[in-house]
């Protein structure tokens, strides 16, 4: 990130009372002072993950996401546009914890974050929770995940009894993200992993069996590997 040294003269400096998230807070008030931002469609730097990572921290980054929201919506001056994304900020705040505590195996903290996003926005649960299925279909994506297809299975095997209608979406959830790993496996050359995605996906929904992408990852993998 480059920012011109008049800008941050103008808002001030990162919030030192602030744990973590003190950067999110930084671009927030850059947004609101009018600051114009443009993204580099491309890979810049490489990100590492390792144990004692702060961002491992689930409950910490949790409270800091928290804090910088409540510290944002407070402002007296805060756009109209921006006070009526209140709470969908906080929904996504909590469905991020939510995926944070499913990866961590703490079910209590996920179940939990999961019942205060809905209450922060009821739309979830409407239509069969189709709009929270497609969020939590999204965590196969988190680069945290080093089995996207295990991560999404175990979710919907651990759901609190309140959410049975969300379970209906639970074979289509696991086949996607297993086509997805089955996709990315054999690009990279991992021909027994590719095979075993495509399986699962296939286990869950026989659909996939007319897909030729998927038959095809199937086939040849018989011969690769």
């Amino acid at each position: 990130m480059l920012v011109k040294r008049g800008w941050q003269e103008k808002i001030g400096f990162f919030d030192e009372s602030l744990r973590s998230y003190e950067d999110w807070d930084f671009w927030l008030r850059l947004a609101l002072a009018g600051c114009p931002m443009r993204v580099i469609e491309q890979p810049v730097s490489l990100y590492r993950f390792h144990p004692a990572q702060m961002s491992r921290l689930g409950s910490q980054m949790t409270t800091a996401t928290l804090a910088v929201l409540e510290k944002t919506f407070a402002r007296p001056d805060l756009p109209t546009e921006w006070q009526r994304l209140k709470e969908a900020a906080f929904a996504s705040a909590h469905l991020r914890a939510a995926a944070h505590g499913f990866l961590a195996q703490d079910y209590a903290e996920a179940h939990q974050n999961l019942r205060r996003a809905l209450h922060f926005d009821p739309g979830l649960s409407k239509n069969g929770a189709a709009a929270l299925a497609s969020r939590i279909a999204a965590w196969s994506e988190l680069p945290k995940t080093n089995d996207p297809v295990s991560f999404i299975e175990n979710i919907y095997d651990h759901l609190p009894d309140e959410f049975q209608a969300l379970k209906k979406h639970k074979k289509i959830a696991i086949s996607q993200a297993a086509v997805r790993s089955a996709f990315q496996t054999y690009q990279a050359g991992n021909y027994r992993d590719a095979r075993s995605a495509a399986c699962k996906a296939v286990y869950y929904r026989p659909y996939w069996l007319l897909n030729r992408g998927v038959l095809s990852i199937l086939i040849k993998s018989l011969f690769q590997g």
